[in-house]
């Protein structure tokens, strides 16, 4: 038997590949097994995203703080859980802008003679959003280095890290 993943030889009992730690695939793909399988990696307690999700709200320092330090398997990486902040917050838009038009009008705030800037405003931000929310990580990381100039506790890269967490 060979490892589907890497080619490695095993041997019919081995359940993982002591090569590159893939798991055996024995039986053939049924709905079944493709369900379960699903539901084993989005809804399990020990999954890296909600694991993440959960204890940014509640320890985010011990996220971040052990992201930094190379703890890299036990939560999800700040480029793919800003990435999925993203497209959730593009779905929430696009539902926003098709469904409920209204809670975007701001006109109550404007003063005379600003509802059509505002209204421009809103534009370009709901349509570059991503390039938005994007643009400001660096600018935030690199305002932090500006700031804590003195203390050098984190360098410009781990700023990045951490304002891609707390963005997302």
């Amino acid at each position: 038997m060979h490892c589907k993943n890497c080619f490695t030889d095993l041997k019919e009992n081995y359940d993982f590949c002591y090569n590159c730690g893939a798991k055996v695939i024995r039986n053939r793909l049924t709905f079944k097994i493709f369900f379960e399988h699903i539901s084993e990696t989005f809804f399990n307690y020990d999954n890296k995203l909600l694991r993440t999700f959960i204890e940014l709200f509640t320890k985010p320092e011990d996220v971040i703080g052990s992201y930094i330090n190379g703890v890299r398997k036990k939560y999800v990486n700040p480029i793919s859980y800003f990435a999925l902040a993203l497209s959730i917050s593009g779905i929430y838009l696009l539902i926003i802008n098709k469904f409920f038009p209204e809670t975007l009008d701001f006109s109550i705030f404007n003063f005379p003679g600003q509802e059509e800037l505002q209204k421009r405003n809103v534009s370009f931000v709901q349509e570059y959003y991503s390039i938005v929310m994007m643009f400001y990580v660096p600018i935030y990381a690199l305002m932090a280095l500006l700031t804590f100039i003195g203390l050098k506790k984190f360098n410009y890269t781990e700023l990045l890290v951490i304002f891609l967490y707390i963005q997302a």
